[in-house]
């Protein structure tokens, strides 16, 4: 029977989430050997993004990504977010000023370059 990387990873969380780091690390190589078996391993990384998520949700912890025209301004936002969260940040100047925030999958774009492509729109 195959199994999905989330279900692979949310098998994994419920059998690392209380383990020492060697039970841990002892249960990752067993997942792994299985996996090699299974002709499985290419699921590795789909099996490590799905067991963040995972995680990343039973801990309440958002992912939080922020993308901003000036590192002043991502630093800023970044600072709202709190420590709570998993908050990774990015300067990309061509958003022209304003920012692009993605909550969990949840995208709020508050870029320049967004508000003069809606404009042109308009005009067009």
């Amino acid at each position: 029977m195959k199994y999905s990387p989330t279900q692979y990873a949310k098998a994994l969380y419920d059998l690392t989430a209380k383990a020492s780091g060697h039970q841990s690390r002892e249960v990752v190589a067993r997942l792994a050997r299985f996996l090699d078996k299974q002709n499985s391993l290419y699921l590795e990384r789909d099996i490590r993004e799905a067991f963040k998520s995972y995680a990343r949700k039973k801990e309440g912890v958002s992912e939080v990504k922020i993308k901003a025209a000036s590192e002043t301004t991502s630093k800023d936002l970044a600072k709202h977010f709190g420590k709570e969260n998993d908050v990774e940040v990015s300067v990309e100047p061509a958003l022209l000023g304003g920012a692009m925030i993605e909550i969990d999958g949840t995208r709020i774009d508050n870029s320049v370059k967004r508000r003069l492509a809606g404009l042109k729109k308009l005009g067009q």
